[in-house]
């Protein structure tokens, strides 16, 4: 099993700092793994019914009943929808118990601004969704399963940037109020444990606290069971994903000749804690030149 934190970059500030410090050592065994569309939410994940999400979420909390509550962990989680908060099933439920939703149709219509009071927290159902650090380029985008606006919860602060729509998307919504009672204490040892990694890893030993906070605000904590697939050679690249704690196996699939079975592929390298995985891929949007598992 292991540990992989994931980033979603928009090819912008961030990656092209990481490509330009990311350390060499790590680089090269990433380059000779591979010289050759992962989904939004991870291999194997689909999209919940936002029908059935959506009827309960706009139920308000008081008049839901145990099995409606049931029915939405159930939809949302088969859709790893609430993955990144690693909760355990029975706080699952409770969440969906508490939640409401948000829908935002037009392009550019702004979530929330940079300096403003935060007062709910949010997990995208649906869409997809810019973060700007302050009138600069675009810092990440956000889709299905992504978690925003913790920060200014976690620490009683404004919000540190501005989100907008990039397309109409559907939120899932938390308040302050259950954020802290539920999320809170949680989420800062998790926010610690995310901090302390990049920390660790030598592609990030030049960056500011402040920088490393902003890729913690936007990274999500995943576990992987062993055999499972991070991406598949080929899928389109959207998650900057860092060894944390395990193995992955890099491979390549081989060319099809006479009499070759169907998905042959032979073992590239084996990455470890610290890794980076298709650094230029993600920067691009570009097909995953190897798979990972």
């Amino acid at each position: 099993a292991g540990v992989a934190l994931s980033y979603e970059p928009k090819s912008h500030a961030l990656t092209e700092a990481l490509l330009q410090r990311a350390d060499s050592k790590t680089r090269s065994r990433v380059e000779q793994a591979a010289k050759s569309k992962q989904s939004d939410t991870g291999a194997g994940a689909g999209s919940p019914d936002l029908v059935l999400v959506e009827k309960v979420l706009k139920t308000p909390p008081e008049d839901r009943t145990e099995e409606e509550c049931i029915r939405l962990q159930s939809e949302l989680s088969k859709a790893r929808v609430l993955g990144g908060l690693q909760l355990s099933p029975d706080a699952e439920l409770q969440l969906c118990k508490v939640a409401n939703i948000e829908s935002h149709r037009q392009r550019e219509q702004v979530v929330y601004r940079a300096g403003e009071v935060g007062e709910k927290f949010y997990i995208v159902l649906s869409g997809v969704l810019n973060v700007e650090k302050r009138g600069k380029d675009i810092l990440a985008v956000m889709r299905q399963g992504a978690l925003f606006g913790e920060p200014a919860l976690l620490y009683n602060k404004p919000r540190s940037n501005t989100v907008w729509v990039e397309e109409s998307c559907k939120l899932m919504v938390i308040s302050n109020k259950d954020y802290k009672l539920r999320l809170g204490p949680l989420h800062a040892l998790d926010a610690q444990i995310k901090f302390r990694e990049f920390r660790l890893m030598s592609a990030f030993e030049q960056w500011s606290d402040e920088m490393v906070a902003d890729m913690v605000e936007h990274t999500t904590l995943r576990r992987y069971m062993v055999g499972e697939t991070l991406f598949k050679e080929g899928q389109t690249c959207e998650w900057l994903m860092f060894v944390v704690k395990g193995f992955v196996r890099v491979t390549r699939d081989l060319p099809k000749g006479p009499g070759d079975a169907p998905g042959a592929a032979i073992e590239w390298a084996v990455l470890s804690s610290g890794s980076t995985l298709d650094i230029k891929a993600t920067n691009n949007l570009a097909p995953a030149r190897y798979s990972a598992i």
